[in-house]
């Protein structure tokens, strides 16, 4: 399994690695708002107590 460029140009070989940029950047886009969301959830549930002193990368719970 894989991609193979045997018989494929430079500008085919660009246009697929632009792609998969285009598709990691969009998943790492997604992910990065699902963490701003858990943040602004647990800031609302506490009342804003915390101050938005918490920075929203630190605030994501781990796994159990």
């Amino acid at each position: 399994m894989g991609l193979h460029f045997q018989n494929a140009s430079l500008n085919d070989i660009i246009c697929v690695t632009d792609i998969y940029a285009s598709i990691l950047r969009s998943i790492y886009i997604h992910l990065l708002d699902e963490t701003k969301n858990e943040w602004f959830e647990r800031e609302k549930l506490s009342g804003g107590q915390t101050g938005g002193q918490t920075n929203f990368l630190q605030a994501k719970k781990p796994y159990k």
